[in-house]
């Protein structure tokens, strides 16, 4: 009876996803990521995603540090719902001088509930400090402000600290809701051949991350600037004929178990491309980047040693 082998690439395909997943006990999908206040603006699918924390300056277990002065805004999409909800908030509050406030976070953007805050763990809900221009955010320790919600426009947070005492600072939870988990297909209808843009889609919103449906990329695209996108349980990504599609970041393509990633066109991987299940090459896969996981070609692969 004949015998076949895998071919070179196939068996050091395996042997390399091997390796990777029972060193990392396998693909740790949905990640939490913890975002802290800065300077800078937030877009729902390229630089948060559901379940996210938003926490102060220093993280999570760490505190606020002195003389701040910054905004940072959280935008959904279009059709998304975002509400972002504190669990912990302890600021310096001046119980001692009325009409003063030292510490404070201004939230903007939101339905309702906008307005400057402060309060700490020393506050109680029937003595709260005199913070006459800020309102008072806790009770007890635990946080009353919020939850804040907006529906595709932004959610702004100021947080100003004086040079004094700095406190443990807040965490809250960003969740989104609605989004776009319709079959969609990147047609560049905006020319600008970016994927975070929803006028190049034909939905007219970006696919939700993870990816649970079917998605065409029909026109050329690249992944540069993008949070790590994932093709989850029951979604696909297809490369048609005669596209390219560049992954072109430093963040990995994850496709995970019951996902499917097939290249018709051409595939560049410049970043890193980790599957649990087996990636279809039927057109052109080349670039500098990583591979994880099986690998089953019908088509061509370049190899570069640059």
């Amino acid at each position: 009876m004949k015998r076949s082998f895998p071919s070179f690439l196939e068996f050091r395909f395996r042997v390399l996803f091997t390796f990777i997943y029972l060193y990392l006990g396998g693909i740790a999908t949905n990640a939490q990521t913890v975002i802290t206040q800065t300077n800078g603006t937030f877009v729902s699918g390229t630089d948060f995603s559901d379940g996210d924390i938003y926490a102060d300056s220093g993280g999570t277990d760490g505190n606020y540090v002195h003389d701040e002065l910054s905004t940072i805004d959280f935008c959904p999409t279009a059709s998304e719902t975002l509400t972002i909800t504190f669990t912990d908030f302890d600021l310096e509050a001046n119980s001692s001088a009325p009409g003063t406030c030292w510490d404070i976070l201004t939230i903007s953007g939101a339905d309702s509930g906008n307005g400057t805050y402060s309060g700490d763990d020393y506050d109680t809900s029937d003595n709260p400090p005199n913070v006459q221009d800020c309102i008072d955010a806790t009770a007890n320790g635990v946080p009353t402000l919020g939850p804040f919600t907006s529906t595709g426009t932004c959610i702004s947070f100021t947080f100003d600290s004086d040079n004094n005492i700095a406190k443990t600072g807040w965490a809250a939870t960003l969740s989104l809701e609605g989004g776009c988990s319709a079959d969609n297909t990147f047609n560049n209808g905006a020319g600008d051949g970016l994927w975070s843009n929803a006028a190049n889609w034909s939905e007219g919103c970006v696919p939700d991350n993870p990816i649970t449906s079917n998605v065409v990329i029909d026109s050329d695209v690249s992944t540069a600037g993008l949070a790590p996108i994932e093709v989850g349980i029951g979604g696909s990504l297809s490369i048609s004929s005669g596209v390219t599609f560049t992954h072109d970041d430093s963040d990995p393509l994850l496709i995970s178990a019951g996902g499917t990633l097939t290249n018709n066109g051409t595939l560049v991987n410049n970043s890193i491309i980790t599957t649990s299940t087996t990636f279809i090459n039927d057109g052109i896969y080349g670039g500098k980047g990583t591979f994880n996981g099986d690998f089953q070609n019908e088509g061509q692969i370049i190899i570069s040693g640059n």
